[in-house]
């Protein structure tokens, strides 16, 4: 097959490309290509979602953060208030 042209064994519409799903194949087999021609669109929904997970473990993650630093500045003024009674 010539360089210039899609593999009809890879083209195949809609589905996966390398277990990613795809939204569109925007070539088909045997058509000729021409450089930065676009081949294909992935679907970035799965990836869009694994971003808002990440993002909402990060602001449960400093939300555990603040809770900490608090709880750590309550025993500091429990210990002084406990040294300045002895």
């Amino acid at each position: 097959m010539p360089k210039n042209r899609v593999n009809p064994n890879y083209a195949n519409g809609s589905g996966k490309l390398c277990g990613n799903p795809t939204h569109e194949v925007r070539k088909v087999g045997n058509e000729p290509l021409k450089k930065g021609d676009l081949l294909l669109e992935i679907d970035a929904t799965p990836y869009h979602y694994a971003v808002d997970q990440i993002d909402a473990q990060l602001n449960a993650a400093k939300a555990n953060v603040t809770q900490s630093r608090a709880n750590v500045d309550a025993v500091h003024a429990n210990t002084q208030k406990a040294a300045d009674a002895v």
